[in-house]
C-alpha cells in the first residue's frame, strides 16, 4: 500500500508541474519512491560511464582492528595512503572490496546517531566517502544512504562531494531509484543535490530507467540548479534517451524543447574540447547522447535532432594536450 501511494503522489507531482519551465518545484520536503525496475540497456562503450576504481589515499592494507588503538580507529587509518600520498587509483579485488566494505561499515554504526553505543566517538570526514566509493552492490550502497539521517543526527556535517560521490555510485551500480529516494527525501537523508550530482543522477535514470526521468528533472528545480536548458550535459543526455520516452507527451515535449539551446550551447561552448580526464568522460556522455538522439529522432522525425556537424564523428573523445610552442 505505502508502495502504491507513493507512486501517486510521484505522478501527482509530475502532472502539477509545467513543462516549459522543465518542471519547476517549491519545496524540500519531497518523498519519492520509485518502484525498482531492471532495464535491459546496453551502454556501446561502458568505460564512458563507469570508473571502478577507489583512490589509494582513501584505504590500505592495514585495517585489522588487531593493530588499532584506542584512538586510533580502523576509519581513520582507512584513509590514510598506504605507499603514496600522490592519491593514486588502485584496483580492489572484490574480496578485498568486501572486506574493506564490512570493516568501515561495522566501525561506523555504533558511533553514529543521537546516541552512539561508542562514546566520544572519533571518525574521518571521508569516512561516508570513502564507504560509498567501496560499496559494490546496491543493497551495500543502499546502507551506506541509511548511514546519512545517523550521521547528522551525530551532529557531523557531510563534505560537499558526497552527493556527487553517492549519486555516481548509483550510476555505476545500476540503482537509479536509490538515488532518486535519497534526493528526492531531504527531510529524512539531508543530502543536497549538487549540479554534479544531478548530472550523474540524470546520466543513470537515463540510462536504467528512463521513464522516471521527470521526477529527477523535478529535482533540478526543487534545490535551485541551473534551468536544464543551460547546461549542455544534462540537456544531452535527456535527449539520448528520446527513444525511450517519446511516447511520453511530457517527457517528448520537454526533449523538443532543448532542441534549440543544445544547439547553440555546441556552437558557444568547448564541450568537446576538455582539458582534464573529468572533463573528457562529461564529453563522451554529451558525444554518446547526442549521437543517440541524432539516430533515434530521425527514425521517428526524418531529420537530425541537432546538426551532425556541431558534433565530433568518432566515438571517443580525449583530453585536448596543449600545443608545444616552437
Amino acid at each position: 500500500m505505502s508502495s502504491y501511494l507513493a507512486r501517486r503522489a510521484c505522478g501527482a507531482l509530475c502532472r502539477s508541474l509545467p513543462t516549459r519551465s522543465i518542471l519547476a518545484a517549491r519545496s524540500l520536503h519531497l518523498t519519492p519512491i520509485v518502484q525498482k525496475k531492471k532495464s535491459n540497456a546496453v551502454l556501446d562503450n561502458d568505460d564512458l560511464f563507469s570508473d571502478d576504481y577507489v583512490e589509494e589515499d582513501l584505504i590500505t592494507e592495514a585495517l585489522s582492528t588487531s593493530n588499532v588503538g584506542a584512538t586510533e580507529t580502523p576509519a581513520a587509518v582507512s584513509e590514510q595512503p598506504a605507499v603514496s600520498k600522490k592519491g593514486r587509483k588502485t584496483k580492489l579485488t572484490p574480496e578485498a572490496r568486501k572486506s574493506r566494505f564490512e570493516t568501515q561499515l561495522g566501525y561506523l554504526e555504533p558511533r553514529l546517531g543521537r546516541r552512539p553505543e561508542v562514546k566520544n566517538p572519533r571518525i574521518r570526514k571521508r569516512s561516508l566517502i570513502t564507504l560509498a566509493q567501496l560499496a559494490a552492490s546496491e543493497e551495500e550502497l543502499r546502507k551506506v544512504a541509511e548511514l546519512f539521517p545517523k550521521y547528522k543526527a551525530a551532529g557531523l556535517e557531510f563534505l560537499p562531494d558526497l552527493a556527487a560521490v553517492f549519486a555516481r555510485r548509483c550510476q555505476e551500480l545500476a540503482c537509479p531509484s536509490l538515488a532518486l529516494t535519497v534526493f528526492g527525501n531531504y527531510a529524512k537523508y539531508n543530502l543536497h543535490l549538487t549540479l554534479e550530482a544531478g548530472q550523474w543522477l540524470v546520466l543513470s535514470v537515463a540510462v536504467n530507467e528512463p521513464r522516471q526521468l521527470q521526477i529527477a528533472l523535478a529535482l533540478f528545480n526543487i534545490y535551485k540548479l541551473p534551468p536544464i536548458a543551460e547546461d549542455v550535459i544534462t540537456a544531452s543526455i535527456i535527449s539520448g534517451a528520446y527513444s525511450a520516452i517519446h511516447k511520453s507527451p511530457q517527457l517528448k515535449e520537454i526533449v523538443e524543447d532543448l532542441r534549440q539551446p543544445i544547439s547553440d550551447m555546441l556552437k558557444t561552448t568547448n564541450i568537446f574540447r576538455p582539458s582534464t580526464p573529468d572533463a573528457a568522460k562529461r564529453s563522451n556522455w554529451v558525444l554518446w547522447s547526442l549521437h543517440n538522439a541524432n539516430k533515434s529522432y530521425t527514425a521517428k522525425a526524418g531529420q537530425p535532432f541537432v546538426d551532425p556537424t556541431l558534433i565530433p564523428s568518432g566515438k571517443k573523445i580525449a583530453v585536448e594536450r596543449p600545443t608545444a610552442e616552437p
